[in-house]
């Protein structure tokens, strides 16, 4: 089974956001190269493939994926927090809900917030019609594998996410410190 799908997403990715991730993809890829999916089909022996086999090779790609994935996680963290000491909340949705009966609405998004002490890549679950400080967020790090996995197809969009409000940030900054500098100067005398 080809898996171009996988690596293509996160390589192709990889290339429109910061070159950190470019070696955290590459882990994925690498991971997710190795995955074997069990099929009916006879193999080129022409024996059918052991299922025993197959979950026991399936269960070691999928636990090597989640390991490479909670790696590239801290990764990211300690860069956005430790190198460039980015405390700026961003968040970008990857699912939704609505129950019919009752049309109570949610989701969920991956989020970089602070979660404690300290900035996380997080998860956070919402609910329509709920206050924000309501809301369920989870550091990534300890969140379910399914959580994990699904949050992560939009991780590339957090990171630009994270350089727009960086960029809106340093224009806020710049214009505020132009107006101060500009009262300043205006009420200088000549000497």
């Amino acid at each position: 089974m080809s898996n171009s799908h996988v690596k293509g997403k996160g390589r192709g990715s990889a290339k429109k956001v910061q070159g950190v991730t470019r070696e955290m993809w590459r882990d994925i890829g690498r991971h997710a190269s190795a995955v074997a999916v069990f099929t009916d089909d006879p193999g080129p022996n022409g024996a059918t493939s052991d299922p025993v086999e197959q979950l026991r090779k399936n269960a070691e790609s999928l636990n090597q994926l989640t390991d490479a994935a909670s790696g590239m996680i801290a990764r990211l963290e300690e860069f956005l927090a430790a190198q460039c000491s980015v405390g700026i909340d961003a968040q970008v949705g990857y699912s939704a809900w609505e129950q019919p009966l009752t049309g109570v609405s949610g989701g969920e998004a991956l989020a970089y917030r602070r979660v404690g002490q300290a900035f996380r890549i997080a998860v956070v679950e919402w609910h329509d019609g709920c206050p924000d400080d309501e809301d369920v967020i989870k550091p990534w790090a300890e969140c379910a594998r399914d959580r994990k996995i699904d949050s992560l197809a939009v991780l590339p969009d957090l990171i630009r996410q994270i350089n727009i409000k960086l960029a809106e940030r340093i224009t806020r900054a710049k214009d505020s410190i132009y107006k101060v500098a500009s009262m300043f100067t205006a009420n200088q005398e000549p000497e």
